[in-house]
């Protein structure tokens, strides 16, 4: 009950994860992660804070082939819209999407964006874009933060298939991808974003803030190929 004693909460972890689904290849069943959230406070400054915090570890840790992924997936009204507008889409190319990615349809649509079968096909890349419904007051915040990143001399590429899939996310979301050639492919190091009522109790107090987690094996891999390599 943290959110009790303070306005906001700068917070941080560190420990043992463990994935339910069948874990993907180059991921593990038990993993270590960082995570940090900045909870009670959600606004421009919050989320260029965590930006630039994520930014920063990976230049202390002297990672530098990588390359920072933005999107903005928009408030709950812009969403909702959206997945319709990517059901009806979808109905049309059932037959040519992966079964996951059926499936995904009516339950979830946003995941087929980054399914990592389907995402490469043209009918997914061509899906419509979640800034064709942006309101104006989600355009002028996505707006706001690259500018700020622009002024810090903090490089990014937004790209508008970067999703998450559960409901609680909202507003920005960010991955810092390596191109390290340690990992064999392009793969997420640290993954984050906004989040909206995640907790609420019998008094009806939210959580809301900006955080991101951090694979540490994954670190490990890269720190240990540039130390053999530099």
């Amino acid at each position: 009950k943290l959110y009790t004693k303070k306005e906001f909460n700068k917070l941080y972890y560190i420990d043992s994860m463990f994935r339910y689904e069948k874990p993907q290849k180059g991921r593990l069943r038990q993993f270590y992660q960082i995570g940090v959230e900045l909870t009670n406070e959600l606004n421009v400054n919050s989320i260029i804070d965590s930006i630039v915090l994520a930014n920063s570890l990976l230049k202390k840790l002297k990672i530098h082939n990588y390359v920072l992924n933005i999107n903005s997936i928009g408030n709950v009204e812009n969403r909702k819209e959206y997945i319709e507008e990517l059901k009806k889409y979808f109905r049309k190319y059932k037959n040519k999407l992966s079964a996951i990615s059926q499936e995904r349809i009516e339950i979830n649509p946003l995941r087929i964006l980054d399914c990592k079968e389907d995402s490469k096909l043209n009918i997914v890349q061509n899906a419509p874009k979640i800034c064709d419904f942006y309101s104006a007051e989600t355009k002028k915040e996505f707006e706001s933060v690259l500018k700020t990143l622009d002024e810090l001399n903090i490089k990014y590429e937004i790209n508008y298939s970067l999703v998450r899939g559960l409901d609680y996310y909202s507003n920005i979301v960010f991955e810092f991808v390596s191109q390290s050639e340690a990992l064999g492919t392009k793969a997420t190091i640290i993954g984050g974003g906004c989040y909206l009522n995640l907790i609420k109790n019998e008094g009806n107090n939210v959580i809301n803030g900006v955080g991101f987690g951090v694979g540490v094996e994954r670190l490990f891999e890269i720190i240990k190929f540039e130390q053999k390599f530099n």
